[in-house]
């Protein structure tokens, strides 16, 4: 039999492994040139140095004529040291392990070596005779619950400059750490860890550097007694529920850099009275001053694009809001609307240069009386102004090009809408349930009128239609309007067209108007001849259209003239006519002047001393 034999060269290498070694009373792991302070290898029931009460480590210890540098406590290296009171570092520990004076409950100070850069996960839990602490400044990284249950500790100095975060919040370093009362920060720290603070109910002031440049989320999580908190001027991101509960801060100022106000970051903090937003603002996160019931009013700022769900939930006693973001988003659903159950909004400003106004904006703002669009805005979301009950007035913009749906359904105080010229639709429901409403003007541009747009307006008793093509609409658009007295005013060269067609010609009153002349004011008062009063009207905007003229015999209707007064203070017009043919007449009787008057709804013509229906029929 042939036998093969197979070698294998093994490269020469050094393998060096860990000693331990006892010097004085402490037991320590050696490597190359460094020690670790490790376990006590006689413990008794667990406890590692029972039978210490003082400790005072070296900075060096020598073994076969090496010097080591001690740089590290080990893991588990005091734990349940119980009769420990005192322990002196040195300078050189780098590294605090994991449990490494876990339940050291004896120990009543411990001052923290410059050079420190870990702490590990529980490494001084349960060591509650602590009172103070200070973090060095070079500290990188402190693991999960590292200080848990240091129920005595009342002072912390943070002077780590960029410290890592923890993963949750019941990770925290100082988790039931529950009698901290100050927290000082040092005057290099860039970085505030997520969850630092959390829950130190007893903190009254916190002042961040300004070389603080990020905070990390829930760092000052329900600071129930936080009164003070200082941000520093370099900031950007006002991190997700950064001061969540914190119920008796009064008002903060936010710097002029931060761009963002993340999620819940002021959550429920039901003491601030008032809230500037910077003008850098851009994003605006969910539920980020749900329930500030005190702040009764805001301004949004100009560049904000993006505000999130529920965002000013519930806040309660807010009044008063100054809308200037240009061109800001839209949420997906009313439930999501920013100002949800915000009951209590009194006014609500739009700045000169907004462009956008977001889906359900003022959504059930039932105590908003007025509105005013400036003429910037190209575009309404759907259900904008959606059941605000108590609006009497809304002006639209000029550049408005649809009317989107549901804007103004069930604004059942509103008295009229001017639609403005260059709206091409007015969308489903879009003046839906707006029961006081008693006129309306649709102009000339509209070929669209979706379903239900005026259902249930049922006061209207002036409708204006200058689109000389009438157009094709469902007969639910007027549903529940009394079409049998409400006048429906059309080009007067489209009468016709509108008598002929569909839902259009079940308006018992269509009169033919020259659709140039259309004269309106709040507020009007009209002087007639052949009466010794003037009347005043105070009720919605007087809409006064040239009305028809009274017919009367032998004459033909030529104009109608302006004989006295201006729009603002009222009008008296002049009817002028010509003598029909083969009717010989004074000229001076070709005029007759008259004035257009609305009383208790009904629309009269006066002329001279007598009154007319606006067909034309004399009233004796």
């Amino acid at each position: 039999m042939r036998k093969i034999f197979i070698f294998f060269a093994l490269a020469a290498s050094t393998i060096t492994f860990a000693e331990t070694i006892k010097r004085g009373d402490l037991y320590y792991s050696l490597s190359t040139s460094t020690a670790t302070v490790v376990q006590d290898q006689n413990k008794i029931d667990g406890k590692n140095y029972s039978t210490l009460d003082t400790i005072v480590i070296p900075s060096t210890i020598t073994y076969s004529d090496k010097t080591y540098t001690v740089t590290a406590i080990g893991s588990h290296a005091f734990s349940y040291a119980t009769t420990l009171l005192s322990v002196t570092l040195p300078a050189t520990i780098t590294t605090i392990s994991e449990y490494a004076f876990d339940y050291c409950d004896g120990l009543t100070s411990l001052e923290l070596p410059e050079a420190l850069n870990t702490i590990g996960n529980y490494a001084l839990r349960g060591c509650v005779r602590i009172d103070s602490l200070v973090i060095p400044k070079y500290v990188t990284s402190i693991g999960s619950v590292a200080f848990s249950g240091c129920t005595g500790l009342k002072h912390v100095v943070w002077k780590a400059v960029n410290c890592g975060s923890v993963s949750a919040y019941n990770n925290r370093p100082f988790y039931n750490c529950d009698n901290i009362e100050t927290f000082i920060f040092g005057d290099e720290v860039q970085k505030v860890p997520a969850f630092l603070c959390y829950n130190m109910t007893k903190l009254t002031e916190i002042v961040l550097p300004n070389t603080v440049t990020s905070i990390g989320s829930s760092a000052f999580y329900h600071c129930t007694s936080l009164e003070s908190l200082t941000l520093p001027e370099k900031l950007t991101v006002i991190p997700g529920s950064m001061c969540a509960g914190c119920t008796a801060l009064p008002h903060i100022a936010i710097p002029a850099t931060v761009a963002t106000i993340s999620e819940y970051a002021f959550d429920y903090c039901d003491g601030l009275t008032s809230l500037v937003l910077p003008e850098s603002l851009n994003t605006i996160g969910n539920y980020a001053l749900r329930g500030c019931v005190r702040i009764d009013s805001l301004v949004i700022p100009k560049y904000v694009t993006s505000i999130g769900s529920v965002a000013f939930s519930g806040c309660t006693g807010l009044k008063h809001v100054v809308w200037k973001a240009v061109n800001c988003g839209s949420v997906s659903a009313y439930n999501n609307r920013p100002f949800y159950n915000c009951d209590n909004i009194e006014t609500f400003i739009f700045g000169d240069e907004v462009q956008k106004v977001p889906n359900y904006l003022c959504y059930n703002m039932t105590k908003l009386t007025e509105i005013v669009l400036p003429n910037t805005v190209t575009t309404i979301g759907s259900s904008a102004f959606y059941y605000c009950t108590s609006l009497e007035s809304l002006t639209l913009p000029e550049k408005l090009t649809v009317i989107p749906g549901s804007m103004c359904a069930w604004c059942t105080s509103l008295l009229s809408i001017d639609i403005p010229k260059g709206v091409t639709e007015i969308a489903n429901y879009a003046f839906d349930g707006c029961s006081q409403m008693q006129s309306a003007i649709i102009p000339s541009t509209v070929s669209t009128i979706g379903n239900y747009a005026f259902r249930d307006c049922s006061l209207l008793a002036t409708l204006y239609n200058y689109a000389f093509t009438p157009q094709t609409i469902n007969e639910n658009v007027f549903n529940n309007v009394d079409k049998s007295t409400c006048f429906l005013y059309v080009p007067e060269e489209s009468l016709d067209l509108y008598e002929g067609k569909a839902v259009w010609n079940s308006f018992a009153n269509i009169i033919g108007v020259d659709p140039g002349l259309v004269l309106k004011d709040t507020t009007t008062t009209i002087t007639y001849l052949g009466q010794a009063e003037t009347d005043t009207i105070h009720t919605a905007p007087l809409l006064l259209t040239m009305p028809v003229a009274p017919k009367i015999e032998g004459f033909i209707f030529l104009k109608w003239e302006v004989l006295a007064g201006d729009f603002a203070d009222g009008i008296t017009l002049q009817a002028v006519y010509e003598a029909a043919p083969s009717t010989d007449i004074n000229e001076a009787q070709t005029k007759a002047k008259a004035a257009k008057l609305l009383r208790r709804g009904n629309v009269f013509i006066l002329r001279g001393d007598k009154t007319y229906t606006i067909t034309g029929q004399q009233i004796k």
